[in-house]
């Protein structure tokens, strides 16, 4: 059934207003600037420029995950900043293996290296397994084991999709996207390392849904457009046999929803609360000025 895209941007409205969205705006000049510090960073870190396999990953991965990070995560230290920066490039690549046939079998192979610590024949790849090892040097244990974790996922969900079975439990939608989100890691991103991670830990489960279902309901018109169904909305459609404008609702009720429980958790910590804040709304921006969500042409 065709989309009415008209009635995806009146949801899209509704749900920012409940949302209470604010931010400034986009801040080309400071996304540029991390960009540039990144591909830097990138090659100083092993990944090869010239490689016919990596030019997606230096060109708008890259970038994406500079305006990405310096929206959502731009009240962290300018080191942490760019640790994020290279490991959501690193997984964005991961995520799009689907797109890259050239490098799907090494992404079905890369937690067994990981594991094993083996050489990856592809540079980004072998970056990413350096920088899941370097955690433990910027967070502590307990906070470090879940990045690891999470962040390994990524490649498993990515294989969910070669199975191409029909999604007929709405259980799954949720284990699938909890599975190739990594929404753990970008929960525990949010907090500085000086916050003790029991100040936090039991918003997790909610952190979890909003990063997953505000990525799903903002990604929505691009991938609607594209005509990607392997995503939370179609399976939970599919699922549950109702339109996608319907599962688009449930998904925002359940990131508003998410929301105040976390305000609710995290309330006994002030720093914890702005900490959270700042990713929020700047996470929402990201999706909203960023030109991977194209949702410009919807007037946004």
């Amino acid at each position: 059934m065709q989309i009415n895209f008209t009635q995806v941007e009146a949801l899209l409205r509704s749900f920012l207003t409940r949302a209470e969205f604010t931010y400034p705006g986009p801040c080309p000049e400071a996304d540029a600037k991390l960009y540039k510090l990144a591909i830097e960073e990138s090659i100083r870190r092993g990944i090869n420029q010239s490689h016919e396999n990596t030019k997606p990953y230096f060109g708008p991965i890259l970038f994406n995950a500079a305006q990405y990070t310096n929206t959502s995560y731009g009240h962290l230290s300018p080191d942490l900043q760019m640790i994020i920066c290279i490991i959501t490039a690193c997984l964005t690549y991961i995520d799009d293996a689907p797109h890259h046939g050239y490098i799907w079998d090494d992404v079905a192979k890369f937690q067994h290296r990981f594991i094993r610590n083996e050489a990856h024949p592809n540079t980004v790849l072998m970056a990413c397994d350096d920088l899941l090892k370097e955690m433990y040097e910027y967070f502590g244990e307990t906070e470090a084991n879940i990045i690891v974790t999470s962040a390994v996922n990524v490649s498993t969900g990515v294989m969910f999709e070669k199975l191409g079975m029909k999604a007929t439990e709405s259980s799954y939608a949720d284990f699938y996207r909890d599975i190739s989100g990594a929404a753990d890691l970008y929960s525990v991103f949010i907090f500085p390392k000086n916050l003790p991670i029991s100040t936090y830990i039991q918003a997790i489960p909610d952190l979890r849904i909003i990063i997953n279902q505000v990525n799903d309901v903002l990604s929505f018109y691009k991938e609607e457009k594209a005509g990607d169904n392997a995503n939370f909305i179609s399976f939970l459609a599919e699922s549950l046999q109702i339109s996608k404008v319907e599962a688009f609702q449930v998904a925002a009720d359940k990131a508003i929803a998410a929301h105040e429980n976390i305000m609710r958790i995290l309330s006994p910590s002030k720093e914890a609360v702005e900490c959270y804040q700042k990713f929020n709304h700047g996470y929402m921006a990201y999706h909203i000025y960023g030109k991977r969500y194209k949702l410009e042409e919807l007037g946004f």
